[in-house]
């Protein structure tokens, strides 16, 4: 199946059209993707060490389904561009794509270092299943004992709760439900559907999708309109995300909201001080109102380079009394792992290891061999 050409500037990892080969300066940046493609059965299968923390927040090796990708994009040095879940690129005998359960895999099959073809994976992106629900606010109506949607309602009272990556609606609505201890009356969801969470920077997007301009333009309005209300916000994981693009087009003050954030995925200290300039506090009776649960693999890598900002912003709700017990526990354990950095030091050996094995030699006559028991994209995933 064909698919459409993306953003050259997206492909820039790849030579033009009319080149078969990546260069030897650009070949440093690529590593192999595992043991099981190192080129001794099939095609040898690289991806660029860029990727890694993304792929790492998208795979859990110790999972069945993170296995069942890697296995995918192994079996990639034994296929073609007519195998099932393989895209041909329109415009390009060389550039392929390949759907896995939860992301796209972009790749060039490339004259590699002995003239051999071989595989060179230069992007992946998001793809979570988008359900058919459209992005939203739904509200429980006590007349048909059912959840509706609307572009606009007053919410005063109401806890309102933005979701990440969770599914369907269906799926969402209960899981909200347990999170908030907010009986159906009380409780309304702005729904953001998988096809939102793949378009946000977060998950390396650089530019917003209709998607995802459509549901931050709603979520803004629905704000707004609920400006003088006393609304409660709890937003978990990517959902604080989309909660920070919204407010960012709502100038003025929030004050009566109030905020919950749960295994936040955004720049939480930027979120922070916008909440703060618009006067939304946490609910007086909130112990804890950024929570760090330790049980989402996505938000304990994400926050693993900012922690110590963030522990700084959670040190000042702490010291103006929005916090109890569990909150000043959960900032001695996350500054008990400071100094734990498993992805960034993985990644840094995967540079090195590409640093090595794609060395420019001199004279230009000495042939280069790749080292084929180098540090592996996968065996370093393992580690974090």
């Amino acid at each position: 199946m064909a698919t459409p050409p993306r953003n050259p500037k997206s492909l820039s990892h790849l030579p033009s059209s009319t080149n078969t080969f990546l260069s030897r300066l650009d070949m440093k940046d690529y590593v192999y993707f595992s043991e099981n493609t190192k080129g001794i059965f099939g095609k040898a299968v690289k991806i660029k060490v860029d990727l890694f923390p993304r792929f790492a927040a998208l795979v859990d090796p110790k999972t069945h389904a993170g296995q069942t990708v890697i296995r995918q994009i192994e079996n990639l040095r034994m296929l073609n561009g007519a195998s099932p879940g393989v895209h041909a690129n329109v415009n390009s005998a060389f550039r392929f794509m390949l759907t896995t359960t939860n992301m796209k895999v972009f790749y060039a099959v490339l004259d590699g270092d002995q003239g051999r073809k071989e595989i060179f994976i230069g992007d992946i992106k998001a793809d979570f299943d988008s359900s058919g629900n459209d992005a939203g606010l739904y509200v429980f109506d006590t007349f048909s004992n059912k959840y509706k949607k609307h572009k606009q309602v007053f919410l005063h009272d109401k806890t309102v709760y933005i979701n990440g990556n969770s599914g369907n609606l269906e799926k969402t609505l209960e899981y909200a439900q347990q999170q908030t201890e907010t009986s159906k009356g009380n409780l309304a969801l702005f729904y953001v559907p998988g096809n939102v969470v793949n378009g946000l920077g977060v998950w390396g997007s650089t530019s917003q999708s209709l998607s995802v301009k459509s549901a931050m333009s709603l979520l803004s309005d629905i704000i707004k309109f609920n400006r003088e209300k006393r609304v409660i916000w709890v937003s978990e994981a990517e959902g604080a995300d989309v909660f920070l693009n919204a407010l960012t087009d709502v100038t003025g003050s929030l004050k009566g909201h109030s905020y919950r954030l749960i295994d936040p995925i955004t720049d939480t200290v930027s979120l922070l001080a916008n909440m703060k300039a618009k006067e939304i506090k946490p609910p007086v009776d909130e112990v804890a109102p950024v929570t760090y649960t330790g049980k989402n693999r996505v938000t304990n890598l994400h926050i693993e380079s900012k922690k110590q900002a963030i522990i700084d912003a959670l040190k000042m709700l702490r010291v103006k009394g929005f916090a109890d017990f569990p909150h000043q526990q959960m900032v001695k354990e996350l500054e008990a792992t400071v100094g734990n950095a498993p992805l960034g030091k993985n990644k840094q050996a995967l540079i090195d290891t590409a640093a090595l094995n794609h060395r420019v030699l001199h004279p230009k006559s000495v042939t280069r061999e790749s080292n084929k028991a180098a540090l592996s994209f996968i065996t370093a995933l393992q580690r974090v």
